[in-house]
């Protein structure tokens, strides 16, 4: 899990190392979703200023760059 580039192993996490999915459940996919628009929302409050961003929600330039990948989420 070294290798996790995220704040917070997931589920997800441990299933891409063993080579299996992990269903999400309701909740989870309600907190992906949260997560995903707490990320727009703190971006588009720095204008798109990625460092900024990500000094907004407590975490790393790392993890926020780890996090657009894995939602897919780019300038408009």
């Amino acid at each position: 899990m070294v290798l996790v580039q995220n704040d917070l192993i997931t589920p997800s996490d441990i299933s891409s190392r063993l080579g299996t999915t992990v269903p999400q459940s309701p909740q989870q996919s309600t907190l992906v979703t949260m997560e995903k628009q707490a990320i727009v929302d703190a971006l588009d409050k720095c204008n798109w200023n990625k460092s900024r961003a990500a000094e907004l929600l407590g975490i790393g330039r790392t993890s926020l760059y780890s996090k657009l990948k894995k939602y897919k989420i780019s300038m408009k």
